[in-house]
């Protein structure tokens, strides 16, 4: 066998052995994402969006987005962290709430889905769009990108 190889993620080890993993490491993409909003969005909040820590590349995105904040922001601190269940008709309150408390200049969306995100943001205006980064494209996500709500103006 090759030679063994040291993790440093936050979030608990798989309770299974493995021979192999293949796919992504989601504790680096959270750091990753936390190193475009550093240097992307302004001055301000940033809220971090998840469906639930209870699933564990989500809450490996989560924790690696907080290390990277930690390690990049100079100008920006995370102020919420919001789980929204894409079956609850009220999901989009949680982070209204989040939006409402403060300049929010940055969202890291680690997981849901971009059509309940997308209404959360339509009833909002927000001013200068928040940057917003995440994972994945869907037809809601390509949506979002192409009316210019997953970018800059």
């Amino acid at each position: 066998m090759g030679r063994k190889t040291r993790r440093h993620h936050r979030v608990g080890r798989p309770s299974a052995p493995r021979l192999s993993y293949v796919g992504i490491d989601h504790y680096k993409a959270g750091r990753c994402a936390a190193f475009f909003l550093a240097k992307m969005a302004g001055e301000g909040s940033i809220v971090l969006l998840c469906s639930s820590l209870y699933y564990r590349a989500e809450a490996e995105r989560i924790s690696g987005c907080r290390d990277g904040m930690a390690d990049h922001a100079d100008r920006q601190s995370v102020s919420a962290l919001v789980e929204l269940d894409e079956n609850d008709p009220f999901a989009g309150e949680e982070l209204s709430k989040a939006l409402e408390a403060g300049k929010v200049t940055g969202i890291y969306n680690a997981g849901v889905s971009h059509a309940v995100l997308g209404r959360a943001l339509a009833a909002h205006s927000l001013g200068p769009p928040p940057v917003l980064v995440g994972h994945d494209i869907s037809p809601d996500a390509e949506r979002m990108l192409q009316e210019g709500v997953m970018s800059r103006p």
